[in-house]
């Protein structure tokens, strides 16, 4: 009974009540057993590794985080994977610095409103993918100088997440909106005759449409992307999103072909129109704009779906032959695959050659209908002519 009094108050009243209730007391030893048992497999389940899912993380996470980074160490110190990820920051700056220079020179254009909408919009995404991909990239470059251990270089997939997912709905609408002005110039071949009453609506509700397509469809790619993590280098294709960002690739290539389709069948007939006399001034105009706008869209369109392809194509082939690579060799290849910033910072370039040529073109035209010229009522009257594709009148001049 003396041994009893040492006994604390909670293992009395057990005492108490097993000799009371000895069946009873069984039971809830039993089902003590079992609880013990989950709040154990709970605890183990919590303990599993993040990411992996595979295997228990017996050590402290701090350690265990620290031993997944370091394989990373001969990355960012691999001096052909920093080359890359500079290259890609200097591409985008530049870019930036091109698209404001060919939207200023975009400003002189005479083309229709909705035209100059659809093709403001588009310099105006060049600048916002080119300031992301230079932001990521530098601050990527800044750390892997100054912090050679990967674990301290991570940033969180949630910063990640917040310069991916806008470039990359940038990189989508680059692709939609060449198809967007197909469809309106194809909108002006239609209504030719009264297109100019349209106002900005058409331009509108055009780039309206292809900005929430871009959005939508880059949202079903990234949505599964684990903001919850770190990450040495940030890409838009994770373990999480790999296959939806392929699927997305394939697909920008699918709309680049379908735009040069467009392209032609819009040349076409617009060629065919301008067979035949027209006595309208506006539908005159709507046809000698559109063979312009072609001049711009066709040259872009090319390049762009080279580049999309080339992009789709090395980023598949890379993915599928991953296990033949080293760990530093598969990373860069994969990092160099991603060829937009150089896309957009050729693409303005681009642009800008044809603008400068469209407008010498011009200004040659201007000269050879101004020469050997008497009378100043003769040149409006060659030009009217021209414009109205009367020929006999031209012929006359």
């Amino acid at each position: 009974m003396s041994s009893y009094l040492v006994f604390s108050a909670y293992e009395k009243a057990w005492i108490t009540f097993s000799l009371i209730f000895p069946g009873l007391t069984s039971h809830l030893r039993q089902i003590q057993a079992y609880w013990i048992v989950i709040v154990c497999v709970a605890a183990l389940h919590c303990d599993v590794t993040r990411g992996s899912g595979a295997r228990l993380r017996l050590e402290p996470e701090s350690t265990a985080k620290k031993m997944d980074c370091k394989i990373f160490e001969p990355l960012i110190t691999n001096t052909g994977f920093l080359l890359v990820v500079g290259s890609q920051a200097f591409a985008g700056a530049f870019s930036a610095v091109v698209a404001l220079i060919a939207l200023r020179k975009c400003r002189t254009l005479h083309f229709h409103v909705n035209c100059r909408i659809l093709l403001t919009t588009l310099l105006l995404l060049y600048i916002v993918h080119s300031v992301c991909i230079t932001v990521l990239q530098t601050l990527q470059l800044v750390r892997y100088v100054l912090h050679p251990d990967p674990c301290e270089a991570a940033i969180s997939s949630a910063l990640c997440f917040s310069l991916r997912f806008p470039s990359t709905i940038c990189m989508t609408s680059f692709a939609v909106l060449q198809l967007g002005m197909i469809v309106e110039r194809a909108v002006a071949l239609w209504k030719r005759d009264r297109y100019e009453t349209y106002g900005s609506v058409v331009g509108t509700a055009i780039t309206f449409c292809c900005m929430i397509s871009s959005v939508s469809v880059t949202t079903w790619a990234l949505i599964q992307m684990n903001l919850h993590t770190e990450t040495v280098y940030c890409s838009a294709g994770t373990q999480e999103t790999g296959f939806r960002v392929k699927v997305l690739s394939f697909i920008l290539c699918a709309i680049d072909f379908i735009t040069l389709l467009g392209t032609g069948f819009v040349f076409a007939f617009n060629v065919a129109a301008i067979r035949r006399k027209f006595f309208d001034l506006k539908s005159s105009y709507q046809l000698k704009e559109n063979i312009s706008v072609i001049r711009i869209i066709l040259p872009l369109s090319i390049f762009q779906a080279i580049c999309h392809t080339m992009f789709s194509m090395t980023n598949g082939i890379i993915s599928s032959f991953e296990s033949s690579f080293s760990m530093v060799t598969y990373r860069t290849l994969f990092a160099a695959t991603y060829i937009i910033p150089y896309y957009t910072m050729v693409a303005p370039l681009l642009l800008l050659y044809v603008l400068n040529r469209s407008l010498k073109d011009r200004a040659l035209k201007l000269k050879v209908l101004t020469r050997h010229v008497t009378n100043e009522n003769d040149v409006y009257f060659t030009a009217y002519s021209q414009m109205w594709n009367n020929r006999r009148a031209s012929n006359k001049c």
